[in-house]
Order: structure tokens, then sequence, then C-alpha cells
């Protein structure tokens, strides 16, 4: 007992102090008087390394715990601590990210897309794979991170403009945008429609229509865009 209140004890201490402890033989899925376990505890207090040693030593992220075990680890990191290292484009944390995108909890979902913002590129099958199926997710924000991740990839693919255009008929504005403003950067017919329809339907101050504003300037047909610019917000 002594040995485990010690690991939470470590936990304030930092890293060292839980190597320490994890090289004496402390018991990785040791848990507090609350039924938490010291994964979840480093995860949502935002310890990044911390969470790294415990998994290496094989703490297991899906284990439900707290007073009513029905927390997990990488769903109170809220994906800033198992996940966090995307967000800095750290290309190394790409296969870590990747095995969570089917995770049942749409907060690791959203955290799991967020990251492959910073981290998918063009050429990389399997995370542009990944991206196309959370567009398709149950998940509004899931789908609009997922779609403003495709709209902004360095490649132009079938699969990619069929995966935006998808997205064109989305019950979020916001969605809808992010699709129609990839689509337009592609040079993709199907952008011409819903962009007049944004810029006349959606909120004035909203976001969809400024993507939409931006996107504009993207349709490389002159009369087109400057038909589409006629219906823009003219500048006081």
């Amino acid at each position: 007992m002594t040995d485990t209140r010690n690991l939470f004890e470590a936990l304030c201490e930092g890293e060292d102090a839980v190597v320490r402890l994890l090289r004496a033989g402390v018991p990785v899925e040791s848990v507090d008087e609350n039924g938490a376990t010291a994964l979840y505890l480093a995860a949502v207090s935002d310890q990044p390394v911390v969470v790294r040693l415990l998994l290496a030593a094989g703490a297991d992220p899906d284990r439900a715990c707290g007073p009513e075990a029905g927390d997990l680890p990488i769903c109170g990191a809220a994906g800033t601590a198992v996940l966090g290292p995307g967000h800095h484009g750290d290309p190394v944390a790409l296969p870590e990210v990747l095995r969570h995108a089917r995770n049942p909890e749409r907060v690791v979902r959203r955290a799991v897309t967020l990251a492959l913002l910073d981290l998918v590129s063009g050429d990389h099958a399997e995370g542009v794979e990944v991206l196309v199926r959370l567009s398709r997710d149950t998940d509004a924000e899931v789908r609009d991170w997922a779609t403003t991740a495709l709209a902004a990839l360095d490649t132009d693919t079938p699969v990619l403009r069929a995966a935006l255009a998808e997205r064109l008929d989305d019950a979020d504005p916001d969605t809808v945008a992010e699709a129609v403003q990839g689509l337009a950067r592609r040079q993709d017919p199907r952008a011409v429609p819903v962009l007049e329809r944004l810029l006349q339907e959606a909120e004035p101050d909203g976001y969809a229509r400024a993507v939409a504003v931006d996107a504009v300037a993207c349709v490389a047909d002159g009369p087109v865009r400057e038909r589409l610019e006629r219906m823009c917000p003219r500048l006081p």
C-alpha cells in the first residue's frame, strides 16, 4: 500500500520519481482511494511524458476508472496528454494517434481528428483513409475537423474529392463550408453552386460565410469568380 501511495505522490514530483517506482516494481495499474489509476491522473493533469512512461510500463488506456468506473484515461486527457504530441506536428505520434481513431468515445475521436490536422500529409495513405472515415463520423465536430484536414491536404485525388463532395450536404454549415473550400482549391465545379448558396443563406457574420468568402478567391474561372465576388460583403 505504501508503494502504491508513493506512485500517486510521485505524479506530483515528476517523471524521474515515477521511473524510480516503476523500476522498483510498483504495480502500474494501482488505483487510489477514489478508484483512479495513475494513468488517468497523469492524463487529466496534463503530464504527457508520465503518461507515455505509464503506457510503456503496461498501463491500459482503455481501463475504466474513477468512483463509478465511468472514466477512461484517454477521455480524461481530452487528447492533450495521450494524443497531445500530434498537436505539435510530431510525426512520431502518428501511429499512436491513428490507433485511437475507432475509439467509441467521441471526445477521443475529436482529439484524434484535431491531432491529425497537423500530422497527416497527402501521401500518407493510412492517415488520409482515417480522415475520410472520420469525415463521415456521427459526431458533427469530428466531421467538421476531419473535413478541414482533408481540405487542407497537399494532394488531389478522386477519393479525396469524393469525400469532400459528400460533406456538401452536411447538416452542419461549417462542415459544408470547409468541404466547399477544399473543392474550390482543387477547381472542382461542384464547389460553385454551394458557394452561391452559402453566400446567400449562411449567417452574415458566421464562420461558414467567412470561409465561403475566402474560398471564392480560389476559383480560377474569371467570370465565375467575379460573379461570386459580387455576392461577397464589401469592405466599408
